[in-house]
């Protein structure tokens, strides 16, 4: 709702990234439960939703478990686009044409998504999309990085070393649609 009031629009639906707003609620009640735990209540919250993510990418998707095992990598070409520097900010605060945009500037998602769930379209289709970068984050295909307000997506290899070229000002650092205010 909060998205839908700055952004002027007449409606709008949940996104993946916007799981980042129930984790007050997971810490509250670990919290209570785990008094005195070590790891932290929000890194707890962050590995519940992490869990639940790569378990129902795993549904929707090919599991990338098998793929190790030998068979053909559907993700290489989603996988080369980051590799070859780049990457694409989701930010909680994007209108829904920039985040549509945002997740069509990578190419092969749509198609990807398209070939595993035929009938996908519009929110739906849009989910699936994004559900397809946070499954690939989760199985270790690209780098997920936490921003001020959304996340990044990037090459693996840039997301362990910290070389995110976050000094150039090129609008490809945003797939492009990085809106300013």
């Amino acid at each position: 709702e909060r998205r839908m009031l700055i952004n002027g629009e007449s409606q709008t639906y949940s996104r993946i990234g916007d799981l980042i707003g129930v984790i007050p609620a997971i810490t509250g009640k670990i919290e209570l439960v785990y008094e005195g735990e070590k790891e932290g209540a929000s890194i707890v919250a962050n590995k519940l939703i992490s869990k639940a993510m790569r378990k129902l990418f795993a549904d929707y998707f090919p599991s990338p478990e098998k793929i190790r095992k030998g068979t053909e990598n559907p993700y290489k070409t989603l996988s080369q686009w980051f590799s070859s520097g780049r990457k694409i900010d989701l930010l909680t605060d994007f209108s829904e044409i920039t985040y549509q945009k945002a997740l069509t500037s990578i190419p092969n998602l749509k198609d990807f998504v398209l070939k595993h769930h035929k009938n996908a379209k519009g929110e739906q289709l849009f989910l699936l999309m994004e559900l397809v970068l946070h499954g690939m984050a989760e199985y270790s295909l690209v780098s997920k990085n936490n921003l001020i307000s959304g996340l990044q997506f990037t090459d693996i290899l840039a997301g362990m070393l910290g070389n995110s070229n976050d000094d150039d000002d090129d609008d490809d650092d945003y797939g492009g649609y990085y809106e300013k205010k």
